[in-house]
């Protein structure tokens, strides 16, 4: 395989598409085992997802290919290592609370310096509206900073605030 031949970043959908086409998913199977495919459609087919290359006599795996994708990173796409981003998703989604109790307190903490200006009070529809850019079950994610005590709910219900720093710890 050439380096003009080398897979880009995003060359794993189609080898992932192919995979789900059960003809294909075969048809590569056939190639991988039996060192040659069915017909020449299919061999085409399988070129184009970047499964197959042409030795220049005849249509083989492309473990080149594979290796090459495997291999590539997209930084936009990796997390962090540390701190509360770890564990949200590259769309600032989150993917996972975490089970380690200082590991969510950070999260949440997070979330709510992301969610509240310094000494904002919000009603629950503009806390949720907030809220709804870091996870779909907003009113989990509520419980979470009040139970985890990062957030106050006022008495009457009407409004939420983030508690001081030092009210804060459990």
């Amino acid at each position: 395989m050439t380096d003009a031949n080398a897979p880009s970043p995003q060359s794993w959908r189609a080898v992932i598409a192919a995979l789900a086409n059960d003809d294909l998913r075969t048809e590569y199977a056939r190639l991988v085992l039996h060192g040659e495919p069915s017909s020449p459609k299919r061999a085409d087919q399988l070129l184009r997802a970047g499964l197959a290359e042409s030795d220049g006599k005849r249509i083989v795996p492309a473990n080149a290919a594979l290796r090459a994708m495997l291999a590539s990173r997209d930084p936009s796409t990796e997390r962090p290592q540390r701190g509360p981003q770890r564990f949200l998703r590259p769309d600032g989604r989150i993917d996972r609370y975490p089970a380690q109790f200082d590991d969510r307190v950070a999260l949440l903490q997070f979330v709510a310096e992301e969610t509240f200006a310094p000494g904002e009070h919000l009603d629950e529809r503009e806390l949720n509206n907030r809220l709804q850019r870091f996870d779909d079950d907003v009113a989990l994610l509520r419980r979470y900073l009040i139970d985890y005590g990062i957030a106050q709910r006022a008495a009457n219900g009407a409004d939420y605030r983030v508690r001081a720093a030092e009210a804060a710890a459990p």
